[in-house]
């Protein structure tokens, strides 16, 4: 039990920082109006790759790439 403490403690400390930065961060992105514009961002971008799905192009092609940057 105390190696796994000893192993645990650095990434343990880790978490509780970032979460203090996200929460940090968070705080002024709300503040400022621009909530989850990255998150609809990519709903969007997914779902231009999920029309070239549909048309039959593979997830790596050129044409799924330019479905997504379309759907912008």
């Amino acid at each position: 039990m105390i190696e796994f403490i000893q192993i645990m403690f650095w990434p343990f400390l880790a978490c509780l920082v970032l979460t203090g930065v996200h929460v940090y961060l968070g705080c002024h992105v709300i503040q400022r109006g621009v909530i989850f514009a990255d998150l609809a961002l990519a709903q969007i971008v997914a779902l231009g790759v999920g029309i070239g799905l549909a048309f039959g192009y593979h997830l790596d092609s050129p044409e799924s790439y330019w479905f997504s940057l379309g759907s912008r």
